[in-house]
């Protein structure tokens, strides 16, 4: 993964502008934090500001659903993956470290398809990343949805169509 961190990435200059910012920063939010929080720590917070590319995320993806392994090295054990998607570590079963999952009943960004076991993580400026260990399956969406401004709600349905369109694609492709 070249192109993520929190910082003066390689594609910091080349991201998607998020929000017209005309009440907090007075300009165009580009290349930097959305987040107004993680903005005035200094644009690094456990919650926000992390950038990426969906080349990157798809090789994080899938190092995930080979359990630990991309391209012959070993980066995770399973033992680790498998406690940060442990459903029962903090009751009542909605989030583990640092990711969701899928909701059982009711809404969820991660489509009718994917799997019960299935876990991911969303932004606020419309992103979202799912994983279903049991198919194998993953889907990246990027988006800029609070592009001009945050009243755009447009994201809550879009990202179950776009997780049931990518499963549904990865699993006919086989």
């Amino acid at each position: 993964m070249m192109d993520s961190g929190f910082r003066g990435t390689t594609f910091d200059n080349l991201a998607v502008p998020t929000e017209i910012d005309s009440t907090f920063r007075r300009r165009l939010v580009q290349g930097v934090v959305h987040d107004e929080n993680a903005f005035i720590m200094g644009g690094t917070a456990g919650h926000a500001g992390l950038f990426s590319t969906a080349y990157d995320l798809s090789r994080f993806a899938t190092m995930l659903v080979n359990r630990g392994r991309l391209e012959g090295t070993q980066f995770l054990r399973p033992e680790t993956i498998s406690l940060f998607v442990d459903r029962d570590l903090f009751p009542p079963g909605e989030r583990g470290l640092g990711w969701d999952f899928k909701s059982l009943e009711g809404y969820t960004s991660a489509g009718a398809l994917f799997g019960a076991k299935s876990y991911g993580h969303t932004g606020f400026t419309g992103t979202s990343l799912w994983i279903d260990p049991d198919s194998r399956v993953f889907a990246v969406l990027l988006t800029n949805r609070v592009y001009p401004t945050r009243a755009n709600r447009g994201h809550i349905a879009a990202r179950p169509e776009f997780a049931d369109a990518a499963f549904q694609l990865a699993t006919q492709s086989r």
